[in-house]
C-alpha cells in the first residue's frame, strides 16, 4: 500500500497549516483541493515510514483503541485512520499544536478525540501505543515506559538523543521486542508486544 494523491496533499496541508501559520478557518481542506498543484514535492522517505511504522502494523491498528503519544499537529492521523482504528487518541501538552490536530481529528471517518496534556499526566491505556519522535522530548522517560498499559507499543526513536539500550532495557521489563527498523543511522523504529 502506497500513499495516494490525496493522502500526500493532506501532508502538505496540514504542513501549510503548522509552518505556513495558516489556520483552517481561512483555508479548510476542501478550499485546500480546489487550488492548483503545488511544486512541493512529498518526501520519499515518509513513503518508506508510512510503509514500515503504519502499513506493516496495521494488524494492530485496525479495529484496535489508538493512543497517540505526542501527536504534535496530528499529520499522521490520516495515515493512522486510513487502517479504520476502533478510536484514536490524540494527546499532546502544545495547545497551538493541538488546534490543528483537533481539526485533522474531524476529518477522519475514525472516532478521533485529541487531549492537551503530557504523557507524565495522561492515563496511558490503548491497544496500540505509538510513541513516534517524543520521548526524548517528556520530562520522565522512564515514568512513562512504567506506565504503559497496552498490548502493543510502536516507539521511533533517535538514537543519538536518547540511550537506546537503556529504552530496550527499560522496555523488556513488560514488552517483547518483534521487530525493528532502522529508518535513519541514529533513528530506530521498534514494536513490542506485552509479555
Amino acid at each position: 500500500m502506497e500513499l495516494s494523491k490525496i493522502d500526500r496533499r493532506m501532508f502538505e496541508y496540514l504542513s501549510h497549516l503548522k509552518f505556513g501559520k495558516v489556520d483552517h478557518k481561512e483555508l479548510s481542506w476542501n478550499d485546500h483541493l480546489k487550488l492548483p498543484d503545488s511544486d512541493w514535492q512529498f518526501p520519499s522517505d515518509l513513503e518508506t515510514y508510512f510503509k514500515e511504522v503504519f502499513y506493516k502494523n496495521a494488524d494492530v491498528i485496525q479495529g484496535k483503541r489508538i493512543l497517540d503519544v505526542g501527536c504534535e499537529y496530528g499529520n499522521k492521523i490520516p495515515w493512522i485512520d486510513k487502517f479504520a482504528p476502533q478510536e484514536l487518541t490524540c494527546i499532546d501538552p502544545n495547545k497551538d499544536d493541538l488546534y490543528i490536530a483537533e481539526y485533522v481529528g474531524g476529518l477522519a471517518t475514525s472516532p478521533v478525540t485529541c487531549i492537551e496534556t503530557k504523557a507524565e499526566d495522561h492515563r496511558l491505556d490503548a491497544d496500540t501505543i505509538f510513541m513516534l519522535s517524543v520521548n526524548h522530548h517528556l520530562d520522565d522517560q522512564w515514568q512513562v515506559y512504567e506506565n504503559l498499559d497496552c498490548e502493543h507499543l510502536i516507539i521511533d526513536t533517535w538514537t543519538d538523543k536518547a540511550p537506546i539500550n537503556r529504552i530496550t532495557e527499560a522496555l523488556s521489563i513488560q514488552f517483547v521486542l518483534e521487530s525493528k527498523w532502522i529508518y535513519k543511522p541514529n533513528r530506530i523504529v521498534m514494536r513490542y508486544r506485552k509479555k
